[in-house]
């Protein structure tokens, strides 16, 4: 009875969710201290971010065609799982020199980059039709993200860093294990009647949301690539940062918990302008107020930042993309705030960081976000009324 229970959907993809967002914590706050402990410098560092978000912005189309397209968008699941977990173990084969070990993390993030837009296509489309709160699942999800952030803080604490090698791709395999059981979705487009990726583009009111969140995502590149090697500068350990996952992580939940009712009352531009102004504010922490006070303060900040923008894409695309281009139009968000932003911020950002110094760096990217905030809303107030309001 009780694995019948496990076996719904709504249970299985909360499991998956919980899974992949572990993975994802001790990966995306994590390698920088790997990149950092093999010897790259700052410079370097922000290369392999940028190569990194560049070969996204190559591979995300592929893979969201290829989920619109095929007879289940769960096969490309799959697919892209098993491939993740398999190539992870190619960056400490190729530690050196630059170019094989650039070479293993443009590989490995081929494979990785659509775990989460493919399980979101996936899962949105089957939570209308069962009928449960996708946030809900997405909640789990940042669950598992604190937990295994506070863990892997301890557990990769000293020289242990190595270890996130078995951590991420044992929990990317369990996941795998798991999407065999989750409903299948097919891939609504038929041979005759091919889409563009690139048609999600036509909807105007998105392609101005796509280029706001270019830039503040852009900005926040450089955090999510340096926060870490520059908490460790300043004398915070890997159980700091742990800390600081969790909080967070964590600090999201109340915006995901009642997302549809904040989505409802709030327009969806003033709630990225909101979101955006967090993102400034935790930049300028970083860059001016650092202590051991503001900077679990910067990460509560967190959970006004990230998820906002995520959440708020993903149920505009969820809600008016048509069928045959939700795949696409969930990779092209992963596109926006995951691949064309990383290689602006993560390369300006290090050489910013090189050059400047990174207090500079986050100073930089602090008041780009103020500025490109205050510009945006006031674009959409001169705009005609009723134009952007929440559909």
């Amino acid at each position: 009875m009780i694995l019948r229970k496990f076996f719904k959907p709504l249970p299985l993809f909360c499991g998956y969710y919980f899974l992949i967002f572990m993975s994802g914590g001790c990966y995306s706050s994590y390698i920088p201290l790997y990149y950092s402990q093999i010897g790259l410098t700052s410079s370097q560092i922000g290369f392999i971010a940028s190569l990194s978000a560049a070969v996204t912005l190559i591979a995300q189309p592929v893979w969201g065609l290829w989920g619109d397209r095929a007879s289940t968008k769960n096969f490309v699941l799959k697919v892209s799982l098993f491939t993740t977990a398999a190539s992870f173990w190619l960056l400490p084969l190729f530690k050196s020199p630059l170019w094989a070990f650039a070479a293993a993390v443009g590989i490995f993030t081929a494979f990785q980059c659509s775990n989460s837009p493919l399980a979101d296509a996936i899962a949105l489309e089957v939570s209308e039709r069962e009928r449960f709160s996708f946030s809900t699942v997405r909640t789990t999800g940042s669950v598992g993200f604190a937990l295994v952030g506070f863990a892997a803080g301890i557990v990769f604490s000293g020289d242990s860093i190595s270890r996130i090698f078995p951590l991420f791709s044992g929990l990317v395999f369990a996941a795998f294990l798991i999407s065999f059981f989750l409903p299948k979705v097919a891939g609504h487009q038929k041979k005759g009647e091919r889409r563009s990726f690139f048609a999600v583009l036509k909807d105007k009111k998105l392609t101005a949301f796509y280029l706001f969140t270019l830039i503040i995502q852009g900005a926040m590149g450089m955090l999510y690539t340096f926060q870490a090697v520059f908490a460790e500068n300043r004398g915070y350990t890997t159980r700091h940062i742990g800390v600081g996952i969790m909080i967070g992580s964590f600090s999201q939940f109340p915006f995901m918990v009642f997302f549809k009712r904040i989505s409802n009352k709030v327009p969806l531009p003033w709630l990225l302008f909101v979101s955006a102004l967090c993102h400034a504010a935790r930049l300028i922490i970083f860059a001016y107020f650092l202590n051991d006070y503001t900077f679990y303060f910067a990460w509560a900040l967190h959970g006004m930042c990230y998820i906002v923008f995520y959440l708020c894409l993903a149920d505009y695309v969820a809600k008016t993309a048509e069928p045959e281009l939700r795949s696409s139009g969930q990779a092209m968000n992963a596109l926006i705030i995951s691949g064309v932003s990383r290689i602006l911020g993560s390369a300006a950002g290090g050489m910013t960081a090189e050059r400047f110094g990174m207090d500079a760096a986050f100073s930089g990217a602090g008041w780009i976000c103020a500025a490109a905030s205050v510009i945006f809303i006031l674009f959409v107030s001169f705009r005609p009324a009723g134009e952007f309001k929440n559909k």
